[in-house]
C-alpha cells in the first residue's frame, strides 16, 4: 500500500528550491517566475541586485528578463550573469532533452540529488517526455496522480490510502471511507 495525503514530496524544502528555477526555465519572460528563481539560495543575488534589476526595468521600460540580460553584462553583475548562464544552459537542455535529464542535471548541480523527496520528483519526471509535461502535472497539485501512476508502473497493483482532502478532484473507480 501507499499512503498519500500526508506531507508530500512537493512540500519538501529541496523540492521547493528546485521547482521555481524549472518554472523559470520554461518561461523566462514571466517576471514573477524570474523573480522567484532569482531569490533562490543557489544564486544568492541578494535584495540589492533585485532592486537594481527592478529599477533598470522601470527605467528601460522592458521586461525583467531584458534587465537581467543587460545587468549580466555590467561590472558587478557576476551573480546575475551566473543566473542567466544557468537559465540558458538548462533552457537549451529542456528543449533538447527529456525532463528527467534536465531535472537530474539541475539537482546534481544544486547538490540536492541525494534527497529522497527529490528522488520522488525525478521519478515523476521519468514518466514524462518534456519538462513542460512534468510542470503541468506536478504544479497543478496532482501529486497523488503522480504517485499513483508511478506506483502502478513500477510496483504493480497496490491499495492507495489517502486523506479525504488529498483525494479532492481525483477520480477512482472504487472508494472506501473508514468509519468514525
Amino acid at each position: 500500500y501507499r499512503v498519500i495525503g500526508q506531507k508530500g514530496f512537493l512540500d519538501a524544502a529541496p523540492v521547493r528550491e528546485v521547482l521555481p528555477f524549472l518554472r523559470c526555465v520554461l518561461r523566462p519572460e514571466d517576471d514573477y517566475r524570474l523573480l522567484c528563481a532569482l531569490r533562490l539560495p543557489a544564486f544568492d543575488t541578494g535584495t540589492g541586485a533585485l532592486k537594481a534589476l527592478e529599477a533598470h526595468r522601470a527605467e528601460a521600460g522592458g521586461s525583467l528578463y531584458d534587465a537581467v540580460r543587460s545587468a549580466s553584462r555590467t561590472p558587478g553583475g557576476e551573480k546575475v550573469r551566473a543566473f542567466l548562464e544557468a537559465l540558458e544552459r538548462y533552457g537549451a537542455l529542456a528543449r533538447a532533452g527529456r525532463a528527467e535529464e534536465v531535472v537530474g542535471a539541475w539537482c546534481e548541480a544544486s547538490g540536492v540529488s541525494d534527497d529522497p523527496d527529490v528522488g520522488r520528483l525525478l521519478g515523476a519526471c521519468g514518466r514524462h517526455e518534456t519538462l513542460e509535461e512534468v510542470m503541468g502535472e506536478v504544479l497543478l497539485g496532482r501529486e497523488a496522480d503522480c504517485e499513483r501512476r508511478g506506483m502502478a508502473a513500477s510496483r504493480g497493483e497496490a491499495i492507495t490510502l489517502m486523506t479525504l482532502h488529498a483525494s479532492k478532484g481525483l477520480e477512482f473507480p472504487v472508494v472506501f471511507i473508514a468509519g468514525a
